[in-house]
């Protein structure tokens, strides 16, 4: 690694929008194991209609960036056929063929997230002596990255690289940092879209509860965009723009020129477990509290944190934020991909929440109405509108658009919406179009199954509530947990094939 105790970064005043694609991004929400499941048959389907090469960007949170990261950072060596399985029609799924994952296939990361697996992970980074604040990375490196080769570590089981959007552009952070090499870097290995991960920063960690604020990783860079006038520690501003990833945990020295500045070299690389652990960074309060006996007194919290300094006020000096979950404060990854200037969205929204129940709540934030059943680690804002996007007069539509197209097929709907400008995200004015596609349970998709298979199904759904798989307490999902909804998910796409294939071709209009 590099001996310079400084960096010469590129910083960015905004997420600035996509130069290159198309206008189409995709979002996979947040939850846990059942989310990458369905993110698993979703992008299944995507590749079958051949039109992932046409997206821009992928937005994901928590669950939705463990398959995301893996699916953009995937190995050369890896094929995307044993990644992501085969498609497969109801009628051709049989119980012996649900309980077999193909080798480096992504269902198989629920396997390596039961309690003894990640209670071994979290000892062996104890042991290795990791920083209490450490360690839900570390567990994430082990679990999630290592079995994919995407977790390179020294010694002391430390992350050794950082990562990049391509190898062009760790090109040329290395030209102009010596000290570094592309081999430093875990890049982008096949075409891919463009990956935002999203997570959330408190404001002020010395006071309870304070507002969190939307922090994304991207090929613009990390950091918190929109900009906090004196909202941080000590009436600190936060925010303003981005920071290549390189230069995160690090501390501000001087300005070189209109957007680049000399930093001091963080004490290790921000590596890509670092920012896929705070997307999911829930599961951190989740496991502390599972595994007291093991970390008391170790440590009093395992929840990230990180030095962080803001772009828009650059002689502010650094201070350790504590860092959240994305869906925490923004569970479906639309706002951040709305402020990227991306206009047409599949937003696939992997909730345990029946549509028939009542859409999950936070949807209805996005229009302002944060009420509803939602993600147990959801954390609503004390401003009822901060994550809104969308008028509220807007919702009632979709729920009836959802349900009643449930009742047929898959909970699929297309909308034509007027934004409302938010500038907690940076999201401007502007006409988009958003085809949502919520988790459900399909009597069409259950009745082209056969006899052996429906027994399977109903087993699963009596005893595991099948397809609404538990966030929290459903992380070790079997082969055949996996299969079925990683099917039921990629055949909902299928189905509404013309709806997808609408958002590419600029055809079709709201149902």
């Amino acid at each position: 690694m590099a001996a310079s105790t400084t960096l010469c970064i590129e910083y960015f005043a905004s997420a600035a929008p996509p130069s290159t694609g198309t206008d189409v991004g995709i979002c996979f929400s947040g939850g846990g194991s059942r989310a990458l499941a369905a993110t698993m048959g979703q992008l299944r389907a995507l590749q079958a209609l051949n039109v992932l090469d046409k997206v821009s960007m992928i937005s994901s949170v928590s669950g939705g960036a463990w398959a995301a990261a893996l699916f953009t950072y995937l190995p050369a060596s890896i094929t995307d056929a044993d990644f992501l399985g085969p498609v497969v029609a109801p009628g051709a799924i049989t119980p012996q063929s649900l309980a077999v994952l193909p080798p480096n296939n992504l269902g198989s990361v629920p396997q390596n997230l039961s309690l003894d697996k990640l209670a071994s992970a979290l000892l062996a980074c104890i042991e290795a002596g990791y920083a209490p604040n450490d360690l839900w990375q570390g567990i994430v490196g082990e679990c999630i990255l290592k079995p994919f080769g995407l977790w390179d570590v020294d010694a002391k089981r430390y992350p050794t690289k950082y990562y990049a959007s391509t190898p062009s552009e760790a090109q040329v952070i290395v030209a102009r940092n010596p000290g570094l090499s592309v081999s430093d870097f875990f890049v982008v290995q096949r075409p891919r879209p463009r990956l935002l991960m999203n997570g959330a920063m408190f404001s002020n960690p010395t006071i309870a509860d304070s507002q969190l604020l939307p922090f994304q990783s991207g090929s613009t860079g990390i950091g918190i965009a929109p900009f906090f006038k004196a909202q941080g520690v000590h009436g600190r501003d936060i925010g303003g723009g981005l920071i290549e990833t390189v230069g995160m945990g690090s501390s501000f020295v001087k300005p070189l020129s209109a957007n680049q500045a000399q930093v001091t070299m963080p004490v290790r690389p921000f590596a890509l477990s670092d920012m896929v652990a705070i997307s999911s960074a829930a599961f951190a309060h989740v496991l502390q509290a599972q595994l007291s006996h093991i970390l008391y007194p170790l440590a009093e919290t395992i929840v990230p944190t990180y030095r962080y300094w803001p772009v828009g006020s650059l002689s502010t000096e650094p201070w350790s934020y504590l860092f959240a979950d994305g869906g925490c404060l923004e569970n479906t990854g639309i706002a951040t991909l709305l402020s990227h200037g991306i206009r047409n969205i599949i937003a696939f929204v992997n909730s345990q929440t029946p549509i028939q129940d009542g859409v999950e709540g936070q949807i209805s934030g996005l229009f302002g109405q944060p009420s509803g059943p939602s993600e147990p680690y959801a954390v609503m804002s004390a401003e009822p509108t901060f994550c809104q996007v969308f008028d509220q007069s807007d919702l009632a539509p979709l729920v009836a658009g959802l349900r009643n197209a449930n009742r047929q097929g898959p909970a699929m709907f297309l909308q034509t919406l007027q934004t409302v400008p938010n500038s907690n995200f940076g999201v401007p004015s502007c006409q988009v179009r958003v085809l949502w596609v919520c988790n459900a349970w399909v009597d069409a998709w259950y009745d082209a199954l056969q006899a052996t298979v429906q027994s399977v199904v109903q087993q699963q759904r009596t005893w595991f509530q099948f397809p609404y798989y538990d966030t929290i307490l459903q992380l070790d999902l079997t082969p055949t947990q996996v299969n079925l909804l990683a099917h039921l998910a990629c055949w909902g796409v299928q189905t509404n094939a013309p709806l997808v294939l609408s958002l590419f071709n600029g055809a079709g209009a709201p149902p």
